[in-house]
């Protein structure tokens, strides 16, 4: 067990700390001056380091974890401030307010600036942080003010409020940022106070020691609960983050200030002097670790991690389950577990012994060696502590949940590739678990690990449209980039995309495509426009390919109206009108969409160009029959039809030119009556029209029109009785009844009556009623006893019946009189 734990130090008797080399470093960064900038991102994140941070021709290099080289990034202006952000991008920022973002192969991504107030005053530090928003930015100016975005990608500066404690410079300050917000503590002096952004100034109670002048440092963890801060007199105070709980306050015996001082989880806060680091828990217990090379602290979730020019090293506390199966002396069940499978192992009798010693705690034991095994770096000890679990599970009587010691293996097998040198990704099983597979798996592709990204998909069952559909799609879109120039190149990298992703992979060609028109690769992109299949998805890339003719051949052969809509808007955008109309002329069906299209939007503009185009008369002649019914002006709405007329009969159309001509006539005449008896008449239809004149008594003017436009007698005289009716003029009806024979007989005369309630005129024109209507007119005006007789004259069994049912019981002598009818009509 001495070897297991020759790198474990106590800090008190029931807790150690480890430190451990997690990697030598492969890097020729040898030597690391006051001016080296080193920026080491979080959970296993690149590592940049620039020597000389005051020389902006030096540039800054970007390793892995490991030490590998990822590349450079060139960089310019005087470099107040540096970062990783939660998408690794490496972020800088200058004294004038610009931030600059990399990628972690150094190249340049985005810019953006502070705000002029911030470039006016100059930036004297700043701090890039991970907030509940992503990346966040905090600055000081040079005015002792303070600037600040939660979010580099959607950012909005906001000025904090001015800290208490006067004008003076602030001593030192730390961004603390929670779940849900991000704020800023500030001291100077002894004072400190907590800044959010729309809010004033809030100061916090300093529980400092008596002797203390200053504060020199301020240190929250990555949780944003807890806070460490160190003064002048080398004291260093451990409180929550409203400074209100105390958990201990250590003498340092230092009185200069830490290079840095960082939280070891939320556990430790570690400070690193010149050559040596302090860890001081909660408790107040102290470890001492020498250095021999300058470095760098990295704070992370459960542990924190060291850089020098020669080594990456882990500091972190050993876990429970580590420490009760490895401590010295230890008889925790763990521990027991282990040497009996090691006496297994040797083919020991003994084993048997240490295993009924614990018989009743073997599902503990097993639980504790399983744990244990996920804390270890080093694959052996895994592999050691799981087959320890596997041996005592097989003695357990029940069953026992085998998820805990599945997943395990799966993390750390996970776990061990990331840790590989080539890979550089020094995760710790506790990081892995919280880290969503998402993000891991972008982390990977972001360093082109595609195939390692596609074995961690397999490996943790990640379903295939969140993992491995999403790990091809990036592999090809950076084969695509990566490839050299177009050309030959472009149909080897489309066959190489095509044969390794195949028809039935679930990937989109068409977004690999756009990728490759992105980065200039045109013929690329058209080889893998031709694997594609939904046309929905190639047809607007080929025309920003400039294939227009493929483009609508797709979009005609789609069948999709709405794909086709899209297609012609947006090649008449890209091509102009005029082009746009000579283009489509080789697709009828395209065409006619268009038409289509233009006429429900109501584009009438684009619709008559279309139609001239194609010497169209008889379309632009129908649209200018609309164009006239949306005017509301007589004169205009004319214009418009005399127009269609004439593009009627450029079309050949005699009936529409005669129609419209017609109708332009029709609204003249309206226009006039309106003029002269000021009544509305313009909008009406003919018949509509004869029927007022005759309503208002202007007969000769309805006659007029009716000779006109030529309309039939039994038309005409269906208007007019129906118009004098409603006009209730029974004279004038009554002598247009006998003006001379009517066309339209004289049954309609009695209802028009009957309609409009006089039944004294509806008896007028019974007698003038056809022989075979009589019966039933005669019994509509209520004479059933007449209606009766004419039936009997007509020897008309049926119409008799019929007068029979409209009798009621109490008519007994109409219905007597029935009865002798039918009896004479017997034979």
């Amino acid at each position: 067990m001495a070897l297991y734990t020759s790198d474990w130090t106590p800090i008190s008797d029931d807790t150690f700390f480890r430190r451990h080399e997690l990697y030598p470093m492969s890097w020729a960064e040898c030597v690391w001056s006051e001016r080296t900038l080193v920026c080491v991102g979080s959970s296993g994140g690149p590592i940049a380091v620039c020597r000389d941070v005051t020389n902006s021709a030096v540039p800054i290099m970007i390793y892995n974890g490991a030490g590998e080289s990822l590349g450079l990034a060139k960089w310019n202006g005087e470099l107040v401030g540096a970062g990783w952000s939660d998408d690794e991008r490496l972020v800088l920022v200058d004294a004038a307010g610009q931030v600059s973002m990399y990628d972690m192969f150094g190249r340049l991504e985005h810019t953006l600036s502070l705000g002029q107030e911030v470039k006016k005053y100059t930036v004297a530090s700043a701090e890039v942080f991970l907030s509940h928003q992503g990346t966040g930015l905090a600055v000081l100016c040079k005015n002792h003010r303070f600037y600040m975005t939660t979010s580099l990608d959607k950012p909005l500066v906001k000025k904090l409020p001015e800290a208490t404690g006067g004008s003076a410079a602030p001593s030192c300050w730390a961004v603390t940022a929670g779940r849900y917000r991000s704020a800023l503590l500030v001291a100077k002096g002894l004072e400190i106070s907590l800044l959010e952004a729309d809010s004033k100034a809030q100061p916090l109670p300093a529980p400092l020691p008596s002797t203390a002048q200053r504060v020199t440092q301020l240190v929250t963890n990555r949780a944003g609960d807890l806070l460490a801060l160190l003064t002048d007199t080398g004291h260093l105070v451990m409180t929550s983050l409203d400074l209100r709980q105390v958990f201990c306050t250590v003498d340092t015996d230092v009185r200069q200030p830490a290079k840095q001082l960082e939280w070891c989880g939320s556990y430790a806060v570690v400070g690193y002097w010149q050559s040596r680091l302090l860890v001081v828990s909660r408790r107040g217990d102290t470890i001492t670790y020498s250095l021999d090379a300058p470095g760098r602290l990295c704070s992370e979730n459960d542990c924190i991690r060291l850089v020098t020019a020669y080594s990456h090293e882990l500091i972190e506390q050993v876990w429970s389950d580590s420490a009760a199966v490895f401590r010295i002396g230890s008889m925790d069940p763990a521990a027991v577990l282990l040497e009996t499978y090691r006496e297994y192992e040797k083919r020991s009798h003994r084993a048997d012994e240490y295993l009924r010693m614990i018989w009743n705690q073997l599902k503990q034991a097993v639980t504790s060696c399983v744990e244990a095994a996920g804390h270890e770096h080093s694959a052996e000890l895994q592999k050691l502590l799981l087959r320890a679990a596997q041996y005592g599970k097989s003695f357990i009587p029940e069953l026992m949940d085998p998820e805990p010691y599945v997943s395990t293996c799966r993390y750390l097998r996970v776990l061990n590739s990331l840790r590989h040198h080539s890979h550089g990704m020094p995760l710790t099983m506790g990081q892995l678990r919280e880290m969503p597979v998402s993000m891991l798996l972008d982390r990977l592709m972001r360093r082109r690990l595609h195939f390692l990204a596609l074995r961690v998909c397999r490996h943790l069952e990640v379903p295939r449209a969140d993992g491995e559909r999403r790990v091809l799609e990036a592999w090809a879109k950076h084969v695509v980039v990566a490839a050299g120039a177009d050309g030959a190149d472009g149909k080897h990298v489309a066959r190489e995309i095509a044969d390794r992703l195949g028809t039935q992979s679930g990937i989109s060609f068409a977004d690999v495509a756009k990728t490759a028109i992105e980065a200039g690769k045109r013929g690329t992109a058209i080889q893998l426009l031709a694997l594609e299949q939904q046309a929905r998805r190639t047809v607007p890339l080929l025309i920003d390919l400039n294939m227009c003719d493929e483009a609508l051949q797709r979009a005609a052969a789609s069948g999709d109206p709405g794909l086709a809509h899209s297609a012609l808007l947006q090649l008449r955008d890209a091509r102009g009108r005029a082009e746009f109309q000579m283009l489509i002329r080789n697709y009828p069906l395209m065409q006619s969409l268009y038409v289509k299209y233009l006429r429900g939007r109501g584009q009438t503009e684009l619709l008559r160009d279309t139609m001239i185009q194609e010497d169209d008369f008889h379309g632009q002649g129908l649209l200018r029959v609309r164009e006239a019914y949306q005017e509301t002006r007589v004169d205009l709405r004319i214009s418009h039809l005399v127009a269609a007329q004439d593009c009627f009969k450029k079309a050949k159309n005699d009936f529409f030119a005669t129609q419209t001509e017609d109708q332009h006539k029709l609204l003249k005449r309206q226009s006039n009556l309106e003029e002269k008896f000021n009544r509305e008449y313009v909008g009406l239809s003919l018949h509509d029209t004869i029927s007022r004149l005759i309503l208002y008594g202007e007969l000769k003017l309805a006659d007029s029109l009716r000779a006109e436009y030529k309309i039939s007698d039994k038309r005409f005289w269906w208007t007019k009785l129906l118009a004098l009716a409603e006009a209730s003029q029974w004279v004038e009806l009554e002598q247009f009844a006998k003006s001379k024979k009517s066309p339209v007989g004289y049954e309609p005369f009695v209802d028009a009556c009957m309609e409009h309630g006089n039944l004294h005129e509806a008896k007028k024109y019974l007698a003038r009623v056809a022989d075979d209507k009589k019966v039933k007119y005669y019994a509509k005006v209520g004479n059933l006893e007449e209606a009766a007789r004419i039936a009997h004259e007509q020897r008309d069994r049926q119409a008799l019946a019929y007068v029979e049912s409209l009798c009621g019981n109490n008519n007994r002598a109409l219905l007597e009189q029935i009865s002798q009818y039918r009896q004479a009509l017997k034979p």
